[in-house]
């Protein structure tokens, strides 16, 4: 059996068209992968204002913290570093 395989402008667009689809879905995933990493990132580093802001004075002073070192650090944003 011989395929004939057309190279016409329909099937040139159409490998054009496929291969921007391809590239547009790898753009969107690393796209939604960095956002999830940046989400990941944030909510860690509210947990661990949020765990450093309820230690105890025992905790904070063997870690070398004064209270003002852990209310600065537990006051600020999730989103700033």
């Amino acid at each position: 059996m011989v395929t004939i395989v057309q190279t016409g402008p329909i099937e040139q667009s159409v490998r054009v068209l496929r291969q921007l689809a391809v590239e547009t879905v790898r753009t969107l995933d690393r796209a939604l992968l960095a956002a999830f990493e940046k989400l990941y990132v944030w909510q860690e580093r509210a947990r661990q204002r949020h765990q450093l802001a309820e230690m105890s004075d025992y905790m904070r002073t063997d870690l070398g913290l004064s209270r003002s070192d852990v209310d600065f650090e537990a006051s600020k944003p999730f989103w700033i570093h």
